[in-house]
């Protein structure tokens, strides 16, 4: 995972950034939880590959379209599963999801991811008969829609943060306080990309104590400018 095997030192996880009890909204979870890092840096990533990955190899060996469209319209279970894993597709954003990749070091493992991403999204389009994620469902649809864009700024702040801030402490070019900098817009960037997903963590707790990060001010433009400089 890109998120949580980039460190500020090779011995501690992105994930111990994160302050405990705030992986999900409403819902207490250890940090060191087996579930929590996987699915939290999927979609931090914005390809939520928990949600949907092995659906489209598994619907391309089926192949028959026509049942798996009578299976939608007509049991409400599987209509439930393709409605969700449709919205978490409109969620992903190719672009970024390679931006991200590229941090992994493993070309074997982003052409996997990638294809059946594709794959995955070719198939609940048939099944749904949308031309492009959530088309007839107008209103999570333009919300989503609405949001993207700045959700994007930010998504693309926080992976070029995580590419610096991994060069930065390689090279041992960074100070303490200016990796603290790097960590706090980072997590400045998560908290943002949780509440325009509004499917992550809604993380407004500082990882160094109890005071509140205040994300309100924090422009993606800025957050842009400040990575430039550094």
């Amino acid at each position: 995972m890109v998120l949580d095997r980039h460190a500020t030192d090779r011995n501690r996880s992105a994930a111990d950034w994160l302050p405990p009890g705030q992986a999900w909204p409403g819902r207490q979870v250890p940090r060191r939880s087996a579930h929590h890092p996987w699915i939290f840096s999927w979609a931090q990533a914005r390809i939520n590959l928990a949600a949907w990955y092995g659906l489209g190899t598994a619907c391309e060996k089926f192949g028959d379209l026509d049942t798996l469209r009578q299976a939608y319209e007509e049991w409400p279970l599987f209509s439930t599963f393709i409605d969700n894993i449709e919205m978490s597709i409109a969620k992903t954003d190719e672009r970024i999801a390679k931006m991200y990749l590229a941090l992994g070091d493993r070309e074997d493992l982003n052409k996997k991811v990638l294809e059946e991403m594709e794959l995955t999204r070719k198939w609940v389009l048939d099944i749904v008969g949308d031309k492009w994620p959530l088309q007839h469902r107008h209103v999570l649809g333009q919300a989503i829609r609405v949001r993207s864009p700045y959700v994007d700024a930010l998504s693309v702040t926080q992976v070029l943060a995580l590419k610096s801030l991994r060069k930065k402490v390689d090279k041992e070019e960074l100070s303490q306080s200016q990796q603290a900098g790097f960590i706090y817009l980072i997590l400045c960037t998560v908290s943002g990309v949780a509440a325009g997903l509004q499917n992550t963590a809604d993380l407004h707790t500082s990882a160094y104590g109890e005071a509140p990060l205040d994300v309100s001010g924090v422009s993606p433009f800025l957050c842009a400018s400040f990575i430039i400089l550094q």
